[in-house]
């Protein structure tokens, strides 16, 4: 049981990260969060990189709800995508409660 609670714990910390970096990148660029590159330099491509791996969560989300409001995937598919998202929380929020035991450990 205290491996599923800290699962939930780490993807909720995860989504939580991502929507907010999600609203920041929104309020920014007044445009929503989107996977590809805005140009072909290297800046450009390392930024998507790392928008597209924190980011991702937030937007498989918000387009598997988009594409099953608009009937084009079956619930299913739907489904699959908020699951990958899930584990892809999950896997951000080991990431950044790990950085943040590393900080504290540091200040302490």
């Amino acid at each position: 049981m205290p491996g599923m609670i800290l699962f939930i714990y780490a993807a909720t910390v995860g989504f939580v990260v991502a929507g907010l970096a999600a609203s920041a990148y929104r309020v920014i660029t007044s445009e929503p969060v989107r996977f590809g590159t805005s140009g072909t330099s290297l800046f450009s491509l390392l930024s998507a990189i790392v928008v597209g791996a924190v980011l991702g969560p937030v937007i498989i989300v918000r387009q598997a709800f988009a594409s099953a409001r608009a009937g084009t995937v079956p619930p299913t598919w739907a489904t699959a995508g908020v699951l990958l998202a899930i584990v892809w929380s999950c896997i951000l929020g080991i990431a950044i409660l790990a950085v943040a035991e590393r900080l504290r450990d540091t200040l302490v």
